[in-house]
Formats: C-alpha cells, sequence, structure tokens
C-alpha cells in the first residue's frame, strides 16, 4: 500500500527532502489519487496548476510597463541636455564697474531679459525632473510589483514540485510492489496495464520537470529585471539626483548673486567685493554644470543599453511562456 514511507526514488529524491512535512502530507495525498486502474487520473494530474500558471505567465506580459516606464525616463533625460545646453555661464560673470556705469542705462532691459530667460531655464528644468520623478516613482511601484509576481512564482514552484513528489512516490509504489504483485500471480492483463499506466507517469514527470525549469528560468528573467531596475532607480536617486541639486543650488545662488551685483553697481556700493563673488559662483556652476551634462550622458547611454536588454530578457520571458503552452497543450491532447 502506497503510504508516507513510499520515498520516491532517482532525482526526485532531492526535491522531495526539500519540502516541509505538511508538503510531504500533500504530495501522498496527491500520490493515492493516482489510480492505476483509471489512466484519466494521471493525464489530468497537475494540468490544472499548469493551466493557471500559463495564464499567470500570460498576464505578466499584458501587465509589465518596464519598457514605457524607462522609455519616459529617456526622453526626460534627453529633454534635459538641451535646456542645460542653453546655461552659459559666461553671459553671468560680473562686467567692470566703470563699464556697466557708461552704458548702464541701455543694458538695464537687457539684464533683465537675461535673469527672466535663466529664471524660465530654472523652471524647465524644474519640470523635467518632475517628469523624471513620476517616471521613477513608477519603476519603484513596477518593481515592488515584480517582487510579488517573484513571490507568486515560487509558490507555483512549490506547487509543482508537491505534484512532482507524488507523481515520483506513485511511481516508485508501482516499481517496487504493484507490478511485482502482478507479475509474482501471473495476471498478465494487469501486468500490461501497470506497464502502460507506468509510461503514461513517467511521460507526465517528465511534462511535470520541464514545467518546474520553466519557473526556475522565469524566477532568473523576473530577477535579472528586478536588478536591473534598481540599478537605475539607484543611478538616478544617488548619482543623478545628487550632482542635480547640488546644479540647481548653484545655479539659483549664481543667478540671484547676478541681480545683486547689478543692484550693487546701480548704488555704486560693494560692486567690485559682489563681482569676485559671483565669478566664483560662476566658475562653480560651469564645474557643476559639466559633471550634470556627464552625468545625464552616462545615464542615457545606460538606458539605451538597457533598452536592448529589456528586450532580450521579455523575449526569453516569451519564449517560456510559448514553452510552458506547449507543455500544456500536450497534456491536455493526452487526456
Amino acid at each position: 500500500m502506497l503510504d508516507k514511507h513510499t520515498l520516491p526514488i532517482s532525482d526526485e529524491v532531492t526535491n522531495y527532502k526539500k519540502l516541509t512535512p505538511k508538503e510531504r502530507v500533500k504530495a501522498l495525498q496527491l500520490a493515492q489519487s493516482l489510480d492505476a486502474n483509471d489512466n484519466k487520473s494521471i493525464l489530468i494530474y497537475g494540468v490544472a496548476t499548469q493551466k493557471n500558471l500559463l495564464d499567470f505567465y500570460q498576464k505578466i506580459l499584458m501587465a509589465s510597463h518596464t519598457k514605457d516606464i524607462r522609455y519616459g525616463i529617456s526622453d526626460a533625460l534627453n529633454t534635459l541636455k538641451p535646456v542645460l545646453d542653453q546655461v552659459d555661464s559666461n553671459q553671468l560673470m560680473p562686467i567692470q564697474q566703470s563699464f556697466l556705469a557708461h552704458v548702464f542705462n541701455n543694458m538695464q532691459t537687457t539684464v533683465d531679459a537675461l535673469i527672466a530667460r535663466y529664471q524660465q531655464i530654472g523652471a524647465d528644468v524644474s519640470e523635467i525632473v518632475n517628469q523624471l520623478d513620476a517616471c521613477q516613482q513608477e519603476l519603484i511601484n513596477e518593481n515592488n510589483w515584480l517582487n510579488s509576481v517573484y513571490q507568486k512564482n515560487e509558490l507555483f514552484s512549490k506547487r509543482i514540485s508537491i505534484y512532482q513528489a507524488g507523481a515520483a512516490m506513485k511511481l516508485t509504489d508501482i516499481e517496487k510492489r504493484e507490478l511485482p504483485t502482478a507479475i509474482k500471480v501471473t495476471e498478465v492483463t494487469q501486468i500490461q496495464h501497470l506497464d502502460q499506466f507506468k509510461q503514461l507517469l513517467l511521460a507526465r514527470i517528465k511534462n511535470l520537470y520541464l514545467t518546474s525549469r520553466i519557473i526556475a528560468d522565469q524566477s532568473i528573467q523576473i530577477q535579472t529585471l528586478k536588478s536591473n531596475n534598481q540599478n537605475l532607480i539607484d543611478q538616478i536617486s544617488i548619482d543623478f539626483y545628487t550632482v542635480l541639486a547640488s546644479w540647481q543650488n548653484q545655479f539659483i545662488l549664481t543667478l540671484t548673486l547676478f541681480g545683486q551685483k547689478q543692484e550693487g553697481y546701480r548704488h555704486k556700493k560693494n560692486g567690485s567685493l559682489q563681482a569676485t563673488e559671483n565669478a566664483e559662483n560662476v566658475k562653480q556652476l560651469q564645474q557643476v554644470q559639466q559633471h550634470l551634462i556627464a552625468i545625464t550622458t552616462a545615464v542615457t547611454l545606460d538606458q539605451r543599453n538597457n533598452h536592448k536588454k529589456i528586450e532580450v530578457l521579455e523575449q526569453k520571458i516569451q519564449n517560456l511562456n510559448e514553452q510552458l503552452n506547449q507543455l500544456v497543450d500536450y497534456a491536455m491532447n493526452q487526456e
């Protein structure tokens, strides 16, 4: 009689030993549900779980927005660089007081227009940053969703493992008890029937094994996708935003001092001191801006390369879905 002492043989022993006591009881119950006198019991064995798994994988492809989110981030970064290129730090360098005093009345309108233009650039940068913030939050949400997908995939892996263990236990019972008993009493018809059932069982075990390999491969693809997304999240949060915040602060400071310098020249107070301070701030702005443009270019390039990687990953997921679909179709056609 098939009981808890009927351990599976061959490679399935390893899977069986990984099961918890509760899961082993479930595997035994599944093994006991396999009736050697009813071929349909093995033909439908685990098929419902495989169908649910296939539906789950198809929903993953439909629900994933990783590619769209990354394109949104690329669009924001591609928009940012031309805006930064509009900033000419030399225009914010101090002008000699004697020269400004000579032409101040004619230049005041130009200075005001310059400040207004740079204020608009600052506003444009802030708007792009808001767009980037939204995309980054979407990517964080996407990774949280992928984490739940990974966990559910692991649950399917466990369920299939239990089915594998149950089938292996039944195979052990047939080989060690039912077939030897039938051979001993020379029940030819029963021997033939058990042998046929055994072949169906072996085919089912192989089908379940291939399904377990697909689940394992999907886990790798999901984890890789999560890792790539997290790298981009960290790259934006740590590298890009750090330099961007420094640029925004320096930009506002330099523009503010530039305006104050003009007032100092107008009232002929502290003009020289403000000019020196502003010149130093302009140089710092130039350095920070060069760094920001370099970071933006690097992240954009990484994005371009990652677009290809994401496409490969999604294609692998699609291919695995098709393989699983073939396994499910094969199982259903055997019914």
